[in-house]
């Protein structure tokens, strides 16, 4: 009812300050109430209908930020890296300077990195075993792009090209 009266009173005047705070405030209240009952998508639309009236509103945004937040951390207890990491840029949007949800995402960022260079490392070793020695500088050239210049990646890729030139050097021999 009162985002009603709210509407009809911009329909007057669209400027108006206090019909448009108490639209946002009414808007804010319905999604906090959604939220309470669990119900998140209400809640979503309820907070986004305050941002489309005023996109800087700080309390809206925050409470967008917290919901990007809770799905980006019960991506990762599901073992969902990939949608973890797109939920946090997505609640950065809405609170860029928020040191702590910078940090938290720049930690799940450097767990990713560290599992899929692991990953990596692992399959070029089981390559250089099987003697596929490109697929190993392969392998190993891409977890270069993950971590470019890194020493211990630059001196395995040199110890398997001097296995694979030993190896040459044995067939020709």
């Amino acid at each position: 009812l009162a985002i009603t009266e709210f509407e009809k009173a911009l329909t007057i005047d669209d400027e108006d300050v206090a019909s448009r705070s108490g639209l946002c405030d009414a808007h804010l209240a319905l999604g906090d109430a959604a939220q309470q009952k669990g119900r998140t998508k209400d809640a979503i639309l309820s907070y986004q209908r305050v941002l489309a009236i005023n996109a800087e509103h700080l309390e809206a945004r925050g409470r967008m930020a917290e919901l990007s937040r809770q799905r980006a951390e019960k991506a990762l207890t599901n073992g969902r890296d990939e949608e973890a990491l797109s939920a946090f840029a997505e609640a950065l949007k809405f609170t860029p300077e928020e040191r702590a949800l910078i940090e938290r995402s720049e930690k799940v960022r450097a767990e990713k990195n560290a599992k899929v260079m692991a990953e990596l490392i692992a399959r070029s070793g089981k390559e250089a075993g099987a003697r596929n020695w490109d697929k190993a500088i392969e392998t190993l050239n891409a977890a270069l792009r993950i971590a470019p210049g890194d020493e211990s990646i630059l001196s395995r890729i040199e110890s398997i090209k001097q296995s694979q030139l030993r190896e040459q050097l044995d067939g020709i021999l």
